[in-house]
């Protein structure tokens, strides 16, 4: 027994119970100070009440998405009260002194680190939206869609940064599988990885392409519309599950009165720098790529409006400079768009014949805003 607190007085003042590290003054039966008190412990534990009614679905979606669930965090936060509560306990256990275990000192720097990953982890989440890695595709689609099930405008708009950093991510992974024909079992199992990120990116781009989510971006956040569509053109991205989301982001554009290309076409303000309606319909990329025009094949006639209609006048003159200046004027597919949506005006109008000549898409002109209220 003399032997065992002979040791441990031999160590009761070696720094953190470690010879090695020298002696110093510091004893772990009467410390100088607690930084932890059993107050600040319990006080931390409002924490994951906190958290649970504080933090928005966009937080929580984040969090997942950097493996930080809410279960992570309580269980760094009730580890760093375990820590703060032995702290307190450890100079009334002199059996304890003998090693570094058995400074109060060693258990608070536990328990602050602890408490700091918890919070920064929420910090984090707060301030920085998701730039998806390609190994993360499968679980960011998940969460993600797991948020927009349920998602209302708000969080459409928070989402909508996390969307513009990993947008390209998503779109190279869903590329992967559009030029493949069959494949044989061989080339399924040795690219299954890439096969399995291409299929939930795919099916993911096409549920951003849902029109409410759409509709949000292009009436309370443009610039980042305008962010994605920019990145996506210099980059030279494309693939056929992201087609439909550039579609739907035009046909919003173009339909809804109270987004920004109303602004852009009807105030000289906007008007002077109409970088929404550029990107959707003077990008020579997203023309020939995206068809922007697609989605208004099946437009309903009773939609139709003058102001509509002016909108769209100007994104056809927008898109018609863009690919006579580009030589591909005759030969691409917005042509049809504009013919189907000339016929839906001129029904609205009832000036419609079987002699009515459909050869000019600029004939939208002729149906005027006046005539059409």
């Amino acid at each position: 027994m003399s032997d065992v607190s002979g040791f441990a007085n031999d160590l009761s003042h070696a720094c953190f119970g470690l010879k090695a590290l020298g002696s110093c003054a510091y004893d772990p039966a009467k410390p100088f100070s607690v930084y932890f008190s059993v107050g600040n412990a319990v006080g931390a534990l409002a924490f994951t009440l906190a958290v649970q009614q504080l933090l928005k679905p966009i937080y929580r979606f984040r969090l997942a998405a950097r493996h930080l669930s809410l279960s992570r965090l309580y269980f760094c936060v009730f580890a760093g009260v375990v820590a703060v509560f032995t702290a307190t306990a450890l100079p009334n256990l002199p059996q304890l002194h003998g090693g570094p275990w058995g400074y109060a000192i060693i258990w608070e720097i536990i328990g602050a680190l602890l408490f700091t990953l918890a919070y920064g982890a929420v910090v984090v989440a707060i301030v920085c939206p998701v730039q998806v890695r390609p190994a993360r595709i499968v679980d960011f689609a998940r969460d993600a869609a797991n948020l927009l099930s349920s998602a209302n405008e708000q969080d459409h708009i928070d989402f909508a940064s996390d969307l513009e950093r990993s947008l390209a991510a998503l779109i190279k992974a869903a590329s992967f599988v559009d030029h493949l024909g069959t494949t044989s079992a061989f080339f399924d199992f040795l690219y299954r990885k890439e096969l399995e990120r291409a299929s939930y990116a795919f099916s993911f781009l096409r549920i951003v392409a849902d029109p409410a989510f759409c509709e949000t971006l292009v009436k309370r956040s443009p610039w980042r519309v305008v962010a994605m569509l920019q990145e996506i053109s210099n980059n030279q991205l494309h693939a056929r599950g992201v087609e439909q989301f550039i579609r739907e982001l035009a046909h919003q554009a173009i339909l809804r009165d109270d987004g920004m290309m109303a602004r852009e076409v009807g105030y000289h303000g906007f008007g002077t720098a109409p970088l929404l309606s550029d990107s959707l319909f003077s990008d020579s990329f997203i023309i020939r790529h995206f068809n922007p025009f697609h989605s208004f094949f099946v437009i309903d006639s009773g939609a139709v409006t003058g102001s509509l209609v002016k909108r769209f006048n100007s994104a056809a003159e927008c898109c018609y400079s863009t690919l006579i200046e580009t030589g591909r004027f005759m030969t691409h597919r917005p042509l049809s768009a504009f013919k189907n949506f000339t016929i839906l005006c001129l029904f609205r109008h009832g000036r419609f014949t079987k002699r009515t000549n459909m050869t000019i898409a600029f004939r939208l002109k002729w149906v005027t805003a006046s005539n059409l209220r």
